[in-house]
Order: structure tokens, then sequence, then C-alpha cells
């Protein structure tokens, strides 16, 4: 039960942001049309850094609360520093 529902706090934002994508997709079109899936890529790549994280906590033998939230925390910066690379490599070019 437990190994179950810590797989599951890990997973839940990947699914989540996948129902985002389909949601854009569909019924919930913000008049963009393809341009709309561009509002999920950022979500799912937090996701899945934040599912690589609490992963690799879990296999260190983390306490749950203190994985998941440094595991957000580290998501959180891994994807600022890629935006601010990606700025900086789009103003330098």
């Amino acid at each position: 039960m437990r190994i179950a529902f810590r797989l599951l706090i890990a997973v839940l934002p990947l699914a989540l942001s996948f129902l985002f994508g389909y949601l854009l997709t569909g019924p919930l079109s913000l008049g963009g049309g393809e341009k709309d899936i561009l509002l999920a890529i950022p979500a799912l790549a937090w996701s899945v850094l934040y599912l690589a994280c609490s992963l690799f906590f879990w296999a260190h033998r983390r306490p749950l609360l203190w994985s998941f939230g440094i595991a957000a925390s580290v998501a959180t910066v891994l994807l600022l520093v890629a935006f601010l690379a990606l700025f900086l490599v789009s103003v330098v070019a």
C-alpha cells in the first residue's frame, strides 16, 4: 500500500500534464489552434523532472514528505535554469 501511494504521488503530475494537453487540444481550446499545445510543454517537462527526482530520492530511502518537497523544488529550479539558458541563447544568437 505504501509503495503504491508513493508511486501514485510521483506519477500524478505526469498524468495531469497529459490530461492538460488533451484538454488544450479539445474542450479547453484557447483559440490558438495547434499553438495551444505549447502551453503544456513546460508542465510536461516539470512533471518528468519531478518524477525522476522523486524516484531518485525514493531509491536513496529519503522520507516521503521530504523527498516530494525537495523533488518539486529541484524540478522547479532545473526548469527555470533551462528557460534561462534558452533565453540567453536566443538573445545572443
